[in-house]
């Protein structure tokens, strides 16, 4: 929910670093609240003089309040994008460290993630990196895939009447033919050169003895370890040294292992500028590998970042597929983590804009063309007739008239680029979603950045580069969320003691009798069971429709695993069409149906046949996703009538309203406790402890205002990741292993008809696509137990608070020990001291985190 100040209030932009240090004060004045509040109650626990009431409160005080945690205070940034676009010169140009960033030349070596992040305390050394390796049961797997793309060179088959193959070539030693695609043959390469680098001298013939070279190579560091450290104080030293370990050099014509092909992750630490404020920059250079822990390591990054920056290339960023898809994943990671209508997109190589390229690509802007011809006029040089007719100062003249005119029409050229480019990218992705989002987009040249940031350019050159400003936006990401933590903090945990305190240490009137007590208790505990009641009763109303919602959601699945079955043939067909040689589908097979090569996504068969199930899925998830968002706020509006009911049945009638009004509000109670019972409204003691008890009732709605839906709605958008984990391309390979098996094994004549039909008949007779089907609707039917019992535990909880609240405001006034009254009135002085300005405290933490929004 989005923070509202007062009307009229303004909300001021400063440095992330200023906003940063006014929320270090503002934590700091609410933990020494709360340090100084629980230091007293343990001096009177100490004194034995605490009653139970109080014990409870030192107890609810949260122990990060004393600022030994570190909760927070770090945000990890995931940059993503196809390979070349430019994420690394990128980072560096943030990192302003040189080439920090390490870049791999083997095209064997992909998707190791690169995170940087502030040096500790602990560090000595300038520059220090943590180089963590995959263990060997994880290369092992690895090793059964690498085999099989070197088996997949080629395959013995022979070929009948009308059979396509693009070459054929003949095997030696047994005359048959086969054939290889230009996949096949990478895929061969690249494992053939991360084997050669692990194992020096290695051939084909070496396969069979495999596994014990790996055995033997993990018996020895840092492979034993699992983690290799680099520490150095000189740049170029430590650049050099990182480069050596997770870089291809040698071209396996060493004596000695490579072990690149086995690094996993890769953690630098050092000292920038953008790191400054809690910012873990990470770069993922692919989104594809054949090893299945650098992959998961990527997607552990996506799932656990707090924020995500698409990278692409200026010319690709509106027309390129991957970018796209990787925008749509990521404000749907985003939605269902925060709630946040957000994407970040930086295109890179902004260097390499031309005026030519502006003139084509902003053409239908209005007196673009017009201004641009203008200015292109004046860019042209003199004919050599011409040019001889003029003196040599004239010459000069000119030639200066010329550079002033092609900077104006470079400055032009560049000022629309800036001024229509963001337009034209937030329409491409909010049609990409199909929603509308808020796209933050940076336009960078990283290399002109570093060129100026050598020569000590001016700031408003270097800010014409975006790399100041991307930096800036990026080191204000992990602002923004101590932001949101330090408001709930001061909203909820800081006001939540501080009410408590105030019961704690008052009551309703010293002069009431314990009978008058009694009978306000009892009131208050029949508002309490009549509050309860309606609880129950939305809860209920709000756990059927949402039952409802998933079980539509159930038949649908059912439904749509139905059609996946029947679009196979398609599907087959289409695949057959596109790849003709029938060594590509028998490849195929042989890899499980799943295809990691980036150069040819098409050929990855498990999402061709999920792709149309996975976007209907994922369609109707996220419209019963919408409707349990309807259910549980109508369940919110109700209980936070509720409670207000409960708060204006307590407070008594308000002389502008009537009795019918009020009758309807609190369930037709109607008794008001301050009426009835002859209150006396000014008493000092009643002032007070009203105060507080209405401060207690303000916080339990703010817990259903914020808290309980969001803790529902996250275990929904959590168990939704799991079902796109169910239909994702590893459980169909799993699913379909056997016929995939089968379908491997075929050749003699008409292969590829045999091969297709022995597949959609193992589909028919197997019928895969229902039992995942039953998977997915297994998992609909633990989530709604899990938010029944969700609901039943909130509120329970809610019922607990409100009790102990009621309580802590009718507890019966006694005569205290003179230690006791003497301890509780320093109590009394430090609520005092803080009442000046604790509004003060919830008001400023408003305002910073509006401000810290990036």
């Amino acid at each position: 929910m989005a923070t509202i100040l007062h009307q009229g209030s303004e909300v001021q932009k400063r440095d992330p670093e200023a906003i940063d240090e006014c929320l270090r004060k503002l934590t700091e004045k609410g933990q020494r609240f709360l340090q100084l509040c629980a230091n007293q109650l343990e001096r009177i626990k100490e004194l034995n003089v605490l009653s139970e009431d109080g014990s409870e409160l030192l107890q609810s005080i949260p122990t990060y309040a004393y600022g030994s945690s570190e909760s927070g205070s770090k945000a990890t940034i995931a940059f993503v994008g196809e390979t070349g676009e430019g994420k690394s010169t990128l980072l560096n140009a943030l990192l302003n460290c040189g080439e920090i960033a390490p870049t791999s030349g083997s095209s064997a070596c992909t998707c190791v993630a690169t995170e940087f992040s502030s040096r500790t305390s602990n560090m000595q050394s300038k520059y220090h990196a943590i180089v963590e390796y995959i263990s060997q049961k994880d290369f092992e797997e690895e090793l059964q895939i690498l085999c099989q793309e070197i088996q997949d060179r080629g395959g013995t088959i022979d070929y009948g009447e009308g059979e396509g193959f693009d070459a054929t070539m003949e095997n030696q030693e047994t005359g048959s033919q086969y054939t290889m695609d230009e996949t096949s043959i990478q895929s061969y390469d690249a494992a053939i050169e991360k084997l050669k680098a692990l194992f020096p001298g290695f051939e084909e013939r070496d396969l069979p003895g495999i596994s014990e070279k790996v055995k033997a190579l993990y018996e020895t560091e840092p492979l034993k370890s699992g983690k290799r450290v680099i520490e150095r104080d000189d740049d170029t030293e430590f650049i050099d040294e990182v480069s050596k370990v997770v870089s291809a050099k040698s071209g396996g014509c060493g004596d000695e292992p490579e072990l690149w092909p086995l690094v996993k992750v890769v953690k630098i630490y050092l000292d920038s500028e953008v790191l400054q404020t809690g910012a873990i920059l990470v770069d993922l250079p692919g989104i594809q590998d054949t090893n299945a822990a650098r992959t998961g390591v990527a997607n552990e990054y996506l799932e656990k970042a707090e924020h995500v920056i698409i990278v692409s290339r200026l010319s690709r960023a509106l027309d390129r597929k991957p970018t796209a898809r990787l925008a749509k994943a990521q404000f749907e990671r985003q939605l269902e983590s925060a709630g946040r209508k957000r994407i970040t997109l930086v295109c890179t190589w902004c260097d390499s804009f031309k005026p030519s390229d502006a003139k084509n690509d902003f053409k239908d802007v209005p007196d673009f063309s017009a201004t641009y011809t203008k200015l292109f006029k004046k860019t042209e040089g003199l004919s050599r007739e011409a040019s001889k007719s003029l003196s040599p100062e004239e010459r000069t003249a000119h030639r200066k008239r010329v550079e002033t005119a092609k900077h104006e029409l470079n400055e032009f050229c560049r000022r629309t680029l800036n001024e229509e480019m963001p337009k034209r990218l937030s329409q491409k992705y909010c049609e990409v979603v199909k929603e509308n989002v808020d796209l933050k987009s940076f336009l960078v040249a990283s290399i002109s950045y570093q060129e100026m940031a050598d020569l000590d350019a001016e700031n408003d050159e270097a800010d014409k580069t975006q790399i100041p400003q991307l930096k800036r936006y990026c080191m204000g990401i992990p602002v923004e969320q101590r932001a949101y933590l330090t408001t709930s903090f001061i909203e909820s945990d800081f006001q939540r003691v501080y009410s408590s305190l105030g019961l704690f240490l008052t009551s309703i009137n010293t002069t009431l009798s314990p009978e008058t007590l009694d009978e306000i208790r009892i009131d208050l505990r029949a508002a309490e069971a009549a509050l309860k009641k309606d609880l129950i009763q939305f809860r209920e109303t709000c756990i059927q429709a949402i039952y409802k919602d998933i079980d539509e959601m159930i038949e649908q699945v059912g439904k749509l695993a139905e059609n996946v079955k029947a679009d196979s043939w398609r599907v087959l067909q289409s695949f057959r069409q596109k790849y003709k040689r029938p060594i590509t589908f028998r490849a195929v097979c042989r890899r499980g149906g799943s295809w990691v090569i980036r150069s040819e996504p098409g050929k990855d068969l498990n999402e061709r046949l999920l792709d149309k199930f996975n976007d209907e899925v994922y369609s109707k998830w996220k419209f019963t996703c919408l409707k349990m968002e309807q259910s549980l706020d109508n369940f919110k509006i109700d209980s936070v009538r509720r409670l207000g009911g409960f708060q204006i049945r307590w407070e008594g009638i308000h002389p502008g309203f009537s009795r019918d009004f009020y009758v309807d509000k609190v369930t037709k109670m109607e008794v008001e406790v301050t009426r009835v019972h002859q209150l006396d409204l000014s008493s000092t003691d009643y002032e007070a402890t009203k105060k507080h008890f209405v401060a207690s009732l303000d916080c339990l709605s703010r817990c259903i205002l914020h808290k309980f839906r969001t803790d529902v709605i996250k275990k929904a958008k959590r168990k939704g990741r799991v079902l796109y984990a169910a239909i994702s391309s590893e459980t169909v390979k799993s699913i379909l292993e056997g016929c995939y098996a089968e379908v491997a094994n075929i050749g003699g004549k008409y292969t590829y008809d045999r091969m297709v039909n022995k597949f959609l008949k193992g589909l028919a007779d197997n019928d895969p696509f229902k039992g995942m089907g039953y998977e997915i609707s297994s998992h609909l039917r633990e989530l709604k137990e899990e938010l029944n019992q969700e609901t039943k535990n909130w509120c329970d909880e809610f019922e607990k608070e409100l009790r102990k609240t009621v309580l802590a405001w009718t507890k019966r006034s006694k005569k205290s020990g003179q230690i006791e009254t003497q301890e509780k009135g320093k109590l009394r002085r430090i609520l005092a001291d803080f009442e000046v300005y604790k509004d003060e405290l919830i008001e400023e933490a408003k305002r910073l985190e509006l401000e810290a929004q990036t």
